[in-house]
């Protein structure tokens, strides 16, 4: 028998502030790793620009 994994996020949408750094920026990347469809709020626009490398 397979034992469910708990980290399965597939299917799910997760919402994340401060999503371009520090706490934030590690459960983005985690939750959309396992299948997570992060949607991203930060209020500094600056910061999320260096985050996405544009």
């Amino acid at each position: 028998m397979e034992k469910e994994n708990p980290f399965d996020f597939s299917g799910k949408v997760a919402l994340i502030t401060g999503a371009s750094s520090g706490l934030g920026k590690h459960f983005a990347k985690t939750l959309s790793f396992n299948g997570a469809k992060p949607f991203w709020l930060q209020k500094e626009l600056r910061r999320w620009k260096n985050y996405r490398g544009t």
